[in-house]
């Protein structure tokens, strides 16, 4: 472990784990204070790592003759406290102690205790359907069979081998449904609107193999059975399908308090699963409600910290501009700015292109030019990454309205020529991007108003007939399609919406 990310560790930790960690340091040594808690103590009050800094407080002390070494018995302190201190948070973790002893036990011939330890171990299993522990459990049990006078044993055995064949299916089953979750996850990152061909048949080759009869045999199989439906109908523009089973992934979490520890982070993204597909059902009195369930998440430390930040600075942003609170979104973006260097190396790329964009559609939609030019260049200029290639393509295209506004012709027509260069460099020039960049060469040789206006109308038709095409899962194709209807009326972009939302 490098000394950075030794620092990074102890950054990471909650109050209630330091306290604990100095708690634990001292019943674990005889010493009054180890040099690998004084250690820490230097660390702690460190904003970023300063080896030197340490050595200099420590000079002289033989330690640092070592220092190396004394990193590495802090590392492991902190991280046997964590095991300690996180060993009856968590089902897993309380069935593992309770397990543990059993070999002791069995070897000391104390098998009454032993009995009694396996019935409590195995009522909690049960309970929270630990179906790997429970496995674990009966060859204990088993084991009792042919050491204690059991009445009836070989029946007994029968039972536990019957028991322990519905179990290995129900591992099996949940394995299965957690292996295409996963794999369906990983295509999504990789290619968010599953635009690619290829991405799109094995989305569907996935569908394909889940069964709901098939789910009976666990809680968890039924997450990943709804959140595997969620996400692709999610992905094929079936957003009521999505809601609904983001609604039922949620359901299950809130009705079984065991799922929400053991998968908290499953929990949190199918809230913000459950909020976006509300938002495209434009189901917008949903957000409040929710938005404060993932605001009240457990926030003990630096990393769900962040992880509270960014679902507001994304949600509650996106909510805000489409309830027309502007004054409210603006206030967003003070405090995205306000948190940004605390939280945003905790956040993963594709997050924080998401908020850039949802601010530069903000400004854009209040026609602030320069300032949706200053977000959108924090995407144009992220640096390399796999994440959101789509946001990084679509920024291509938005800064084509943002030049033309501005009335910067020299600009307009070099973004025209290098935005396709680096579309098709990285396989992001699909037929609306095409469009686009056609429409705007088309805008630049126009002189006559007139003949401006019959070329916005054109592009308009354009635009519309995507609907039913597979070019409806385009990022930027409803903000595209806003400002090229605003300016066809003649009314500014908000206008645009106002009469949109009134429609509907």
């Amino acid at each position: 472990m490098s000394s950075d990310t030794l620092f990074k560790l102890i950054e990471s930790l909650s109050p209630s784990e330091v306290a604990y960690f100095k708690k634990y340091s001292r019943i674990h040594s005889q010493e009054k204070k180890p040099n690998y808690v004084r250690i820490f103590e230097a660390l702690e009050k460190q904003d970023s790592y300063d080896e030197q800094a340490i050595l200099q407080e420590f000079k002289g002390e033989a330690f640092t003759n070592n220092f190396a070494t004394a990193k590495g018995d802090l590392k492991e302190k902190i991280l046997e406290s964590l095991r300690e201190y996180h060993s009856n948070k968590s089902i897993d973790a309380r069935l593992k102690k309770m397990l543990d002893y059993l070999p002791i036990l069995f070897e000391k011939k104390l098998f009454t205790e032993m009995q009694k330890r396996l019935r409590t171990a195995r009522k909690l299993a049960e309970k929270h359907e630990k179906h790997l522990a429970l496995l674990d459990i009966i060859n204990w049990e088993r084991r009792t069979l042919f050491v204690l006078p059991i009445k009836k044993a070989s029946a007994k055995l029968e039972t536990s081998i019957a028991e322990q064949k519905t179990l290995m299916q129900a591992v099996q089953t949940t394995q299965h449904y957690q292996n295409l979750n996963d794999r369906l996850i990983f295509l999504w990152q990789s290619d968010y609107q599953f635009r690619r061909p290829e991405n799109e048949s094995r989305h569907k080759e996935i569908m394909q193999q889940i069964d709901w009869e098939k789910t009976s045999t666990s809680l968890s199989s039924k997450l990943f059975f709804h959140n595997i439906n969620a996400v692709c109908h999610r992905i094929d523009g079936l957003s009521k399908e999505a809601f609904e089973h983001y609604g039922r992934v949620i359901q299950l979490f809130e009705s079984n308090a065991s799922l929400k520890t053991e998968y908290p982070t499953f929990y949190k993204k199918s809230l913000c699963g459950y909020l976006s597909m509300a938002y495209n059902n434009r189901q917008l009195d949903e957000f409040p409600t929710v938005l404060k369930k993932i605001k009240n998440l457990p926030q003990e430390d630096i990393y769900t910290e962040s992880e509270v930040f960014k679902v507001v600075a994304l949600l509650q942003m996106l909510y805000y501009i489409n309830t027309a609170q502007y004054e409210a979104a603006a206030d967003m973006v003070k405090y995205i700015r306000k948190h940004w260097a605390t939280y945003s190396p905790y956040i993963r790329a594709g997050r924080q292109l998401a908020i850039f964009y949802n601010i530069t559609v903000l400004f854009l939609i209040l026609e602030e030019w320069k300032k949706s030019l200053t977000w959108l260049e924090s995407i144009l200029h992220f640096g390399a990454t796999q994440e959101r290639k789509d946001v990084q393509g679509t920024a291509r295209i938005l800064q084509l309205i943002i030049f033309y506004e501005l009335q910067d012709w020299n600009s307009l027509e070099n973004r025209i020529n290098s935005g396709q260069r680096n579309l098709r460099k990285n396989d992001q020039l699909f037929l609306f991007e095409k469009t686009v960049l056609d429409f705007f060469r088309q805008l630049v040789g126009v002189a006559s108003k007139k003949e401006k206006q019959a070329t916005f109308a054109t592009f308009a038709q354009t635009l519309k007939e995507f609907a039913d095409t597979k070019e409806r899962k385009a990022l930027g194709l409803q903000e595209v399609t806003l400002w090229c209807t605003s300016r066809l009326k003649n009314i500014s972009i908000k206008e645009t919406m106002q009469q949109e939302a009134n429609s509907k």
